[in-house]
């Protein structure tokens, strides 16, 4: 990099031709593609070698090694010049604080308020054309969309595993809760369509053998049933409780997809009273959800 700034060092002095130095460059730029390819192991040390030898080669030709040893010449004259013009800047500057100007700036303000106040009017029209754009963002804002409701806009969520809820899923869960209209209602994960779909939903008179039917052996499940309680002083609850069946012999693929989309899925289904995590079909016995919603109630 040393040798090609001598080089232009020579050209700005007029020692060699404009012609010249583009064949220095030219050759420098190779040398240092050259070097960068032997660098990153592309080319041999022969090759690399060449490559230099033919540069200084060239600057050879050029006989540019001759200038450069009488550069320091062309300094002595730019010395000659630069005492001339020093002192008159400084008798420049010595009327120029004597000369009592400010007190002509001051007796004429209206001219040099003049020339500011000639580009000041093209400023006002870009910021004009800003307002004149505004009523037309105007429409753009989404103030026309009708809000869907919370559960439309949940389903359209995602859980952690990436499954998202279908709507026929809070649709069937809001019929259990508001109008008794199922027993109790059997969710699964479709792999193929990515989302929690309606496996099956059991008649308002159903039995819970019927719900337990409805649970596969070997595959999990998510799934809420409608459980009446009826208390001590003869007075009916009804608790709404989820369920996660996800038996010991399903495979862990699907527990593992299950257990990340439970929470998600929960978000979904206002209302639910309890959770149940069962693994093996005696912990879904009608005995045991008794007394899980027992023990949820105060007045037993």
């Amino acid at each position: 990099m040393e040798s090609l700034a001598q080089v232009k060092l020579a050209l700005d002095e007029g020692l060699i031709t404009v012609r010249d130095y583009e064949m220095a460059k030219a050759a420098f730029l190779r040398a240092q593609q050259i070097r960068s390819g032997f660098e990153a192991g592309l080319l041999t040390a022969a090759d690399a070698d060449f490559v230099k030898k033919a540069f200084t080669s060239s600057l050879d030709h050029l006989y540019v090694s001759a200038p450069i040893v009488d550069l320091p010449q062309p300094a002595a004259v730019a010395h000659s010049p630069t005492p001339a013009p020093a002192p008159v800047p400084a008798d420049l500057q010595v009327p120029a604080l004597e000369v009592a100007a400010p007190a002509c700036i001051e007796t004429e303000p209206a001219v040099t308020v003049a020339p500011p106040t000639s580009p000041s009017p093209p400023t006002p029209p870009p910021t004009q054309a800003v307002p004149s754009s505004s009523p037309v963002a105007k429409p753009q804002t989404p103030p026309r969309r009708s809000p869907p409701t919370a559960a439309a806009s949940l389903s359209f969520g995602r859980s952690v595993s990436g499954v998202l809820v279908a709507e026929e899923c809070v649709a069937a869960f809001t019929s259990l809760k508001s109008k008794s209209a199922h027993r109790y209602i059997v969710f699964k994960v479709d792999q193929a369509a990515g989302m929690v779909v309606l496996d099956e939903a059991g008649e308002p008179n159903a039995s819970y053998d019927t719900f337990v039917d409805a649970l596969p052996e070997g595959d999990c499940r998510f799934a809420v049933y409608d459980y009446e309680y009826t208390n001590d002083d003869g007075c009916v609850f009804n608790k709404i409780v989820f369920v996660m069946w996800t038996p010991d012999c399903s495979p862990l693929k699907h527990k593992m997809l299950y257990a990340s989309t439970k929470d998600f899925f929960r978000q979904h289904l206002s209302g639910v009273g309890m959770e149940m995590q069962v693994t093996e079909s005696d912990e879904i016995e009608i005995s045991q959800m008794h007394e899980k919603v027992r023990d949820t109630l105060t007045r037993k």
